[in-house]
């Protein structure tokens, strides 16, 4: 149900955020107050209803369990990042066990590539944070696509293939990890082809990197080897990346 189109996916994000807290004000008898920092710029309709679930979330359990009077939120843009902050003056907890509320806003944001934290303690009130990083409608634009690769064959050859597609644009070709860094930088793909097996740099390493530096570029692991444990050590890499 958390994947239905809501109204507020039309408006800016700011607007549906405020609209949001202003109802929820009215109706819970709490003060909410907005703080923004930055320039706001287009978001795609995933990311904005991740930031309003998220807010709506948060307001709720400020008051049914914090027993908040007054709630801060708090908007930054950022170059790379937009970060909501809700705080409330709420009792607080120390022992905090996520709720099916919280573990779908985790589930949104780790979708969208970000995260959500949540830091509490008794008397000190609850602060929950939404952090994703900055992404792009790709709707009618072509898809700028880097792929790398150590065998030559395998990488003209997917070069041919994908270029066939109007939507994709192969920008870079790469035959190791640190090579693929370079191209990450000078080309700004939008999206990454990552073999697992390379030389110098394998892939594992080489995608951490490129998500610590450029949080907004995906990453498509292509590979031969039919190892459940390389797949395990990549998929713990990318928890370790901070969005």
């Amino acid at each position: 149900m958390h994947q239905l189109e809501s109204p507020q996916e039309t408006l800016p994000l700011l607007h549906s955020l405020q609209q949001l807290g202003e109802e929820f004000q009215a109706h819970a008898k709490v003060s909410v107050r907005f703080r923004t920092f930055g320039e706001e710029y287009p978001l795609p309709k995933q990311a904005k209803m991740a930031f309003f679930r998220c807010l709506q979330e948060s307001l709720t359990n400020a008051v049914r369990h914090g027993q908040s009077k007054e709630i801060t939120v708090s908007l930054q843009f950022e170059q790379r990042h937009i970060r909501l902050e809700v705080q409330d003056n709420g009792i607080g907890t120390e022992k905090w066990q996520d709720g099916f509320g919280l573990n779908t806003m985790k589930e949104r944001a780790m979708n969208l590539q970000g995260q959500v934290s949540v830091y509490t303690k008794h008397g000190e009130g609850t602060l929950v944070t939404c952090t994703l990083p900055r992404q792009v409608e790709l709707s009618d634009e072509v898809i700028r696509l880097l792929i790398v690769d150590d065998q030559p064959f395998i990488r003209e050859s997917l070069r041919t293939i994908l270029e066939g597609h109007k939507d994709l644009q192969v920008v870079g070709l790469a035959e190791d990890g640190e090579q693929a860094i370079e191209l990450c930088e000078q080309c700004q793909p939008q999206l990454v082809l990552m073999d697992l097996d390379l030389p110098h740099m394998d892939g594992i390493s080489a995608s951490k990197k490129i998500k610590q530096t450029w949080p907004h570029i995906r990453i498509l692991i292509l590979t031969t080897f039919q190892d459940t444990e390389q797949a395990q050590k990549f998929c713990e890499a990318e928890q370790t990346v901070t969005y």
